[in-house]
């Protein structure tokens, strides 16, 4: 009956979710590393995001609200691809300032450069995601929609305070990544 129907989706999306989940993970890590030609870069681009991806998952469970199973894979997926461009914008900032300036005043800078873009961006989706949640007859597409506000908040508030301190932390592993990178460009003739 139905029951069983509905258990054997909970099923199916509980393992859905630890491969979309894995795969998103290495998508993005693998562009992020790519496109800064760093590991460390990518990795820490994505410690804010997942944080606040599970920061915004355990608001549900402290309030002891239910959650439509499938919210899990859609929200973190939505979140995840929707927010991590908070923290590359604000690594290629630092990465930028990072030349010229010393570690604590690039991480400074980098945030009052990136914030207007942080705030502008996810200001959009989470009014995007609470119009959804507040318009919508169905309670679970109300409950993604709010869903994704509140983790487009949580987002913004990680990326704009933890990422600073994350780089600052790393900062000499960062250094040290960047002459290494230099160096194997300069032994293989490249530019």
């Amino acid at each position: 009956g139905n029951t069983y129907a509905t258990m054997d989706m909970e099923k199916i999306l509980k393992e859905d979710y630890n491969k979309v989940n894995n795969l998103s993970l290495l998508g993005v890590f693998l562009v992020v590393a790519f496109s800064f030609k760093s590991v460390l870069l990518a990795v820490l681009a994505m410690i804010p995001i997942e944080m606040a991806i599970f920061v915004n998952m355990s608001f549900s469970y402290i309030y002891g609200t239910k959650l439509a199973f499938i919210g899990y894979i859609v929200v973190s997926s939505i979140q995840l691809g929707a927010t991590v461009d908070y923290a590359i914008l604000s690594i290629s900032n630092y990465r930028e300032l990072r030349k010229r300036l010393n570690k604590k005043e690039s991480a400074i800078k980098m945030t009052k450069f990136s914030m207007h873009s942080i705030l502008t961006s996810g200001t959009i989706l989470v009014i995007c995601g609470y119009v959804v949640s507040f318009i919508s007859k169905l309670p679970a597409i109300g409950q993604l929609g709010h869903l994704i506000g509140r983790g487009a908040i949580v987002s913004m508030t990680f990326v704009i305070f933890l990422l600073p301190a994350l780089l600052i932390l790393f900062d000499g592993l960062l250094m040290w990544e960047n002459k290494m990178i230099i160096t194997l460009k300069q032994k293989l003739g490249m530019k």
